[in-house]
């Protein structure tokens, strides 16, 4: 009888662990993609001048807000019209 009572314990510890798990990884992704939207909506608000600017095309917003480092463009067109101060997108 010992036994199915600690099966029984060793079970629902289990599945109280897994519940815990998912809450957190569904709180992680909740965060992730409000961090995502917000950049979205932050870098679309500026205009094609600012853009080019910081070194990205308004094609680019989606994969920068995902955390994308490359680019679309292709690297000689990155360098001809980049900002120094901006060496990390490149």
């Amino acid at each position: 009888m010992a036994h199915y009572v600690i099966e029984t314990s060793s079970w629902i510890q289990d599945a109280i662990e897994g519940f815990s798990d998912w809450r957190r990884a569904s709180k992680l992704r909740r965060q992730q993609r409000a961090a995502y939207k917000t950049t979205v909506r932050e870098l679309s608000m500026l205009t094609d001048f600012e853009l080019n600017d910081i070194g990205i095309c308004r094609g680019d917003i989606r994969n920068v807000a995902k955390g994308d480092s490359t680019l679309k463009r292709s690297s000689k067109d990155i360098t001809a019209s980049s900002n120094d101060n901006l060496r990390g997108w490149v």
